[in-house]
């Protein structure tokens, strides 16, 4: 019975130790490489995290609402064992040259493509003209873009 008792109050710290993790974490997964390790963590195996470069936009793009556009990653460093190959683009804006990320995540851009293929090719959403916008694309990982411009 004692043991019983041991291992209900190990799986609660355990529990506890991860909430407390995930709380303590950086609140958007593109900032996932400066969180913190947790106990859940520790007893998964490893995984193949997977981030690459965008190459396009780039601070010289100019999106226009309504066009097509297309968001671009280098593949050479893909990880054979990537364990999330379907990937999610999100739109935000870096504001006043913070580093703070402002994301749709209610509105992706693109979800569910095969980070693979190296690109994805989706209509520019209506949204004010700024001179400050960013994708990021998750996967395995998350990245951002450098800023870009939306024109209306």
């Amino acid at each position: 019975m004692i043991f019983f008792h041991l291992a209900i109050i190990s799986l609660l710290s355990t529990l506890w130790s991860f909430c407390l993790g995930v709380t303590a974490m950086p609140c958007m997964p593109c900032q996932a490489s400066h969180r913190r390790a947790t106990a859940l963590d520790q007893m998964l195996p490893p995984r193949g995290l997977y981030s690459p470069k965008i190459t396009n936009p780039t601070n010289e793009s100019l999106w226009t609402v309504g066009s097509d556009v297309t968001v671009t990653w280098d593949l050479r460093d893909m990880l054979k064992n990537t364990t999330n190959p379907k990937g999610t683009i999100l739109l935000g804006y870096l504001e006043d040259g913070s580093d703070e990320e402002h994301l749709n995540i209610k509105h992706p851009l693109a979800s569910g493509f095969d980070i693979k293929e190296g690109f994805v090719t989706f209509k520019c959403p209506k949204v004010d003209s700024r001179k400050d916008y960013i994708v990021v694309l998750f996967g395995d990982s998350g990245n951002r873009s450098p800023t870009f411009t939306i024109q209306k």
